[in-house]
């Protein structure tokens, strides 16, 4: 496992963490700290020194997707089954946490009839998880229990050009707007309205016949889908009443960026402006948005020249 700086890229730290470690999480509402997943848990600091590390009670089951709640809970997925716990922080000082320890809460075997592709935080302590076969729950983090069950494609959203397996492993459920979530499955892009406890808008084919590996959205009602045929595609969420003064929601196309030869493994963001990609072409690109890009270097120019006519 290795710590680079974001700004110069340089190596800060690395250590061997064995090779089982299947993914490495950071634990954004803890300061300093990163979770490592595989057999075990295990916490580690800036430094990468183990603080502590969790023998998981079932290790047959492989962890696929881990994330942090509330800086008080872990999530686990592990195949079909979620697992919950606890973290514990000691000689807090000034924000900054000197130890902490896991605490095993409950595990909900085989909740999912087949595994578990996503695992995604919502909002008021709600997250979601989505399996191959196209299952998607909402949980509630404090219960640690399932709250609802969404099925965005039923047999009447079928016909001789798409199957069900189409339809198949959710990669992305993000809540948007405090009212939407935005759900990724298969080929598709759909739209929930949790207001009135339906879909409402469904794109069956987001990228000409290529299925979603990842979802992410930004500022100014943005999405953004990478795919396996390495294409990306920038998506602009809107919002119109109709004549019949019916609110009607759209995913307009906004945008591609083609560079990657292989499907979208990573899908991040390092600014406002600044998308990262990586595909298992063993190539990572940084995308910038040039119409930004374009208009900060014309506010730098014209403040250079107003310092030098000063």
């Amino acid at each position: 496992m290795t710590i680079w700086d974001a700004c110069s890229f340089k190596l800060i730290a690395k250590t061997n963490v064995g090779p089982k470690i299947y993914k490495i999480f950071e634990a954004n509402q803890i300061n300093g700290f990163f979770f490592a997943a595989s057999s075990d848990i295990k916490i580690f600091d800036h430094s990468l020194n183990v603080l502590d590390q969790f023998p998981r009670e079932n290790r047959d089951e492989t962890i696929r997707l881990m994330m942090p709640i509330d800086g008080t809970k872990i999530v686990l997925a592990a195949n079909t089954d979620i697992e919950f716990y606890a973290l514990f922080c000691f000689d807090k000082i000034d924000l900054i946490v000197r130890k902490i320890r896991i605490k095993q809460l409950k595990i909900h075997k085989n909740c999912h009839s087949d595994t578990i592709s996503c695992l995604d935080f919502l909002k008021d302590n709600l997250f979601a998880s989505g399996s191959s076969n196209g299952a998607i729950y909402i949980w509630q983090a404090d219960a640690m229990q399932k709250i609802m069950e969404l099925k965005p494609f039923e047999e009447s959203d079928l016909c001789d050009t798409f199957t069900k397996s189409d339809f198949f492993s959710v990669c992305g459920i993000k809540e948007f707007d405090s009212r939407y979530y935005i759900i990724a499955s298969g080929l598709s892009l759909c739209v929930y309205d949790n207001e009135s406890e339906k879909f409402i808008f469904k794109i069956m084919n987001s990228h000409n016949g290529s299925k979603i590996t990842n979802l992410l959205t930004l500022e100014n009602n943005l999405l953004v889908t990478g795919a396996e045929n390495g294409s990306i595609r920038i998506w602009k969420f809107e919002e119109n009443l109709d004549q019949k003064s019916i609110l009607n929601v759209n995913l307009r196309l906004v945008g591609e960026c083609l560079g990657q030869s292989s499907s979208i493994s990573i899908l991040k963001t390092m600014s406002k402006k600044e998308i990262i990609s990586a595909g298992y072409d063993n190539i990572v690109i940084i995308w910038r948005d040039s119409v930004a890009a374009d208009k900060d270097r014309k506010k730098e120019i014209t403040k250079i020249l107003s310092m030098i006519k000063n």
